[in-house]
């Protein structure tokens, strides 16, 4: 390769990193990340399961969650309930955990 198409390829690489630099500091969008996973292990642990069974229906992640002894939440166990399938059994936590499965899905 000949020194002009070196310079010309140099060049370019300024060209390109001066325009990445002027759009960061005009607070151009950054590309969507997504958030890291906080807090409770088992919030975690059941946001895998959901994510590694994509097809599985509700009532059977219920029984997933029980076979891995996922707790249930605290509110639900003071309300008497031992298994994630017994709740769902109740027509008032069914569609909760129809939505704590769905929000779960969407994470991945």
């Amino acid at each position: 390769m000949n020194s002009r198409a070196y310079g010309e390829i140099r060049r370019l690489g300024k060209e390109r990193e001066r325009i990445i630099l002027e759009l960061v500091s005009r607070g151009a969008p950054k590309p969507a990340s997504r958030k890291p996973e906080r807090g409770d292990p088992d919030v975690a642990a059941r946001a895998v399961l959901v994510r590694s069974n994509p097809g599985i229906v509700a009532v059977d992640m219920c029984a997933i969650f029980d076979r891995r002894s996922l707790p249930l939440l605290a509110k639900w166990q003071e309300r008497g309930f031992k298994t994630w399938s017994e709740a769902y059994k109740d027509s008032n936590y069914r569609s909760k955990i129809d939505t704590l499965i769905s929000k779960d899905r969407r994470k991945g």
